[in-house]
């Protein structure tokens, strides 16, 4: 089964989790599926909906000359609840996956 679908089937669950007006507990019960498991859906929704990145938007920056930065400093990017420091000599690679991993909850 694809992540995708799997989500899907998850999205279903929990639906009728909140309708259902049954504690996690008890419903894992009445739909033969383990308590752990609701829980874990349950977090991953909520986590999913405090990263959502619906207003950000990428900008560009341009430095005016005399406000470059100095090759021992951070930069820090914020999106959302994220907040990521980039320092000299990153990885371009390691950045481009985290950004990946945002662009995806978003």
């Amino acid at each position: 089964m694809s992540k995708e679908m799997i989500n899907e089937k998850w999205a279903t669950i929990i639906a009728k989790y909140k309708a259902s007006g049954l504690t996690p507990t008890q419903f894992s019960k009445s739909e033969g599926i383990g308590p752990r498991q609701i829980y874990y859906w349950l977090n991953k929704e909520s986590l999913k909906k405090n990263l959502k990145c619906e207003s950000t938007k990428w900008l560009p920056v341009k430095l005016e000359p005399g406000n470059q930065l100095s090759k021992n400093q951070s930069l820090q990017i914020k999106v959302g609840y994220a907040e990521i420091e980039v320092n000299p000599g990153f990885d371009k690679k390691h950045l481009l996956d985290v950004l990946t991993t945002l662009k995806s909850l978003c």
